[in-house]
């Protein structure tokens, strides 16, 4: 069985790259508040509290791969997450690290 069947080599390059921007501790942040309500650079920057122009970088990198989605609202603009799909990759990061077996044969980490 090839465990790339029905990957062209495009759609492995966009996952890596997704996966090098969900990497950052930063860009996490920012996906598990926008989890929890929509909210503006303004609110995101006292909720992390980050610098905007850094907090702007990252929602930038993060809307570009279409994880976020953003409505402006005259001066300001409020972001959203538009693929909470994302946060399931988390969550089964977070059950890799549970202590526990790693194998069949019963050892454990």
């Amino acid at each position: 069985m090839n465990p790339n069947s029905g990957w062209t080599d495009k759609m492995l390059e966009e996952v890596a790259e997704a996966f090098k921007a969900m990497g950052n501790p930063v860009r996490i942040k920012i996906l598990r508040r926008l989890s929890q309500s929509p909210a503006t650079v303004g609110e995101l920057v006292r909720d992390l509290g980050l610098p905007q122009s850094l907090t702007s970088q990252h929602l930038k990198i993060l809307w570009s791969l279409h994880f976020l989605g953003r409505k402006r609202n005259g001066a300001h603009i409020t972001y959203t997450l538009s693929r909470p799909e994302v946060l399931t990759i988390f969550s089964c990061l977070e059950k890799c690290m549970l202590p526990g077996p790693v194998s069949g044969n019963g050892e454990s980490r």
